[in-house]
């Protein structure tokens, strides 16, 4: 699979779509750019709306170190594959002991842009950072993202 740095072309971090989101006057539109381009937002979107998605962290902020942002080691877009290990739902997160899942989502948190980490920080919390984006908005630009029972 080629990822979207490998076509060369610019990447937007997820605070900077969050930031277009907040901008923008057609939030359906915006969102279904970027949902058919990035399974990491989409990740991110169903983490926040999706009900049967529920997380195996504990409330409140994790004691983490913010990465600096001129120097971030990774991208939400590259760790949001470990969302496996963090959710109740979906294979791995029963191979890891609690420790080692709260230790491995630190570690995500430290790697990532420190804007990315207070959205995904928010997120574990199924919130967002901006009342713009809603599920109503979701399910209307990616009809087929949040399956309702």
């Amino acid at each position: 699979m080629i990822t979207e740095e490998q076509q060369g072309e610019y990447r937007p971090e997820l605070y900077e779509i969050i930031e277009e989101i907040e901008k923008t006057k057609d939030i359906v539109a915006t969102l279904k750019q970027y949902g058919s381009k990035y399974s990491s937002f989409t990740d991110y979107l169903r983490c926040v709306f999706d009900k049967k998605i529920q997380f195996l962290l504990p409330d409140g902020k994790p004691p983490y170190n913010p990465s600096n942002p001129s120097s971030v080691p990774s991208t939400w877009h590259k760790k949001h594959m470990d969302l496996r290990y963090f959710v109740e739902v979906g294979g791995g997160s029963n191979e890891r002991s609690q420790g080692k899942r709260e230790s491995m989502f630190i570690q995500l948190l430290e790697s990532i842009h420190p804007e990315d980490a207070v959205i995904i920080c928010k997120m574990v919390e199924k919130k967002t950072t901006t009342k713009k984006l809603t599920k109503k908005a979701v399910m209307e630009a990616l009809p087929d993202l949040i399956k309702e029972s």
